[in-house]
């Protein structure tokens, strides 16, 4: 068992409220990623596990009202070198759609599309980064806890390190979620990567 009940102990013990973390709400970003259609509502990476995080999805782009925020789409062609590992996922509009919920703060958002799991090395990212120097928080939501948020986190993180900076990266761990199936137990990949994301330096919170 690569993650033990000791690591799920310590996970809990970790966990913060997110209301311990006292942020300037202009240099805060809200990050969503992967808040569409095919990971929350429809298609092959659908899961009824991200469907039930969406009321805090809601609750925590409310909650942080007066911060920009920040949309990662999955937006695929039918030949996306992603489909060698994952099913075809956002080929189409609909899923590529981001979920009705969270459509007002989309629409006052700025929105990013990517081809692979890591947003953090797409064109439009960098080009945001670069253009939003004061942001100091990084709030991640969304999916899925061990690919995008995961990997978007670390290359953040990694990337501040580079550079001697302090910002913070915080994942809400009740409004990020992965799927389940035979070989990809849900729980157990969930908090792994909760659990790699601390020991990287991100914190860990809960909503």
């Amino acid at each position: 068992m690569f993650f033990t009940p000791q690591h799920e102990k310590t996970l809990r013990e970790i966990t913060e409220p997110i209301r311990t973390y006292i942020t300037d709400p202009e240099r805060t970003v809200i990050v969503n990623m992967d808040t569409v259609n095919g990971f929350f509502k429809k298609g092959k990476m659908a899961s009824a596990r991200l469907r039930a995080v969406i009321p805090q999805l809601v609750r925590i782009n409310d909650y942080y009202h007066e911060s920009p925020k920040l949309f990662f789409v999955d937006a695929h062609n039918p030949k996306s070198e992603e489909f060698e590992t994952f099913p075809a996922h956002c080929v189409d509009k609909y899923e590529q759609e981001i979920i009705t919920e969270l459509e007002p703060y989309a629409q006052v958002g700025d929105i990013i599309e990517k081809n692979s799991t890591n947003g953090f090395f797409c064109k439009g990212y960098l080009s945001w980064l670069a253009k939003n120097k004061h942001i100091e928080t990084f709030v991640i939501v969304g999916a899925c806890t061990d690919t995008s948020v995961l990997q978007f986190a670390l290359a953040q993180r990694a990337y501040w390190n580079e550079q001697n900076n302090n910002n913070r990266i915080i994942v809400v761990e009740n409004a990020v979620q992965t799927f389940h199936d035979d070989i990809h137990n849900g729980d157990a990949m969930h908090g792994f990567a909760l659990f790699n994301m601390y020991l990287n330096g991100i914190k860990i919170v809960t909503l």
